[in-house]
């Protein structure tokens, strides 16, 4: 299985549009955050079970994105993607309701623990401008099995389900600060969807995408 399709988690900080339905189990936490304040909404989509891979663009619906399995940056769409997506929305206000002017999110993650036949990953940083205040974070977890044979295709997927998981922490910063405004504990499955939070000291814990009940 390995050498056929690994797994990855797809960060990209952007107007990001879901073109796909949420599952039921979305959130929204609001977080104060210096002199601005933070509101982060969580859509869980609906599982993917070999279906294309792809979302909008904010700015331009019309637009199609795509990632590649490597990295998370624009690449060909996925045509035969198997595992769970969630897109985080954030929108940062100052305390006069208005968007500031030039403000950025920063995040840093790092893989917590991860079921052993899955390929370790560094940890990942970046940093985007935000948009009138608005950002968009796109987390996804699975595999592609394009390269399978038709018959090899159910069973690797009831294999897979039963097996991967990864566990992330997500930190997120504004602008230059040291002290992140969230943390987030991603729990990454192939299957359905699940979330707790608890909000003490700005921290998010236990968010999962494609996290088993």
């Amino acid at each position: 299985m390995k050498a056929l399709f690994g797994s990855w988690m797809l960060l990209s900080l952007a107007a990001i549009s879901q073109v796909r339905s949420a599952q039921q189990n979305n959130a929204k936490y609001d977080f104060a955050a210096g002199d601005y304040s933070v509101e982060m909404k969580i859509s869980f989509l609906d599982p993917y079970v070999g279906q294309r891979l792809s979302f909008s663009s904010g700015v331009d619906p019309e637009k199609e994105l795509c990632f590649s399995a490597a990295d998370g940056k624009a690449g060909p769409c996925i045509e035969r993607f198997v595992g769970a997506a969630a897109v985080v929305q954030y929108s940062v206000r100052l305390a006069n309701g208005k968007a500031p002017s030039l403000t950025s999110i920063r995040e840093r993650v790092t893989v917590s623990a991860q079921s052993p036949d899955l390929p370790q990953r560094a940890p990942f940083s970046m940093t985007q401008k935000l948009v009138k205040g608005i950002g968009s974070d796109l987390q996804v977890f699975g595999y592609d099995e394009g390269p399978l044979k038709k018959a090899d295709r159910i069973p690797t997927r009831k294999q897979a389900q039963a097996a991967w998981w990864r566990l992330c922490r997500q930190e997120l910063y504004l602008d230059e600060k040291e002290k992140p405004f969230a943390i987030v504990e991603w729990k990454h499955t192939l299957k359905s969807h699940q979330h707790s939070s608890d909000l003490r000291s700005a921290r998010l814990i236990n968010v999962g995408v494609g996290a088993d009940g």
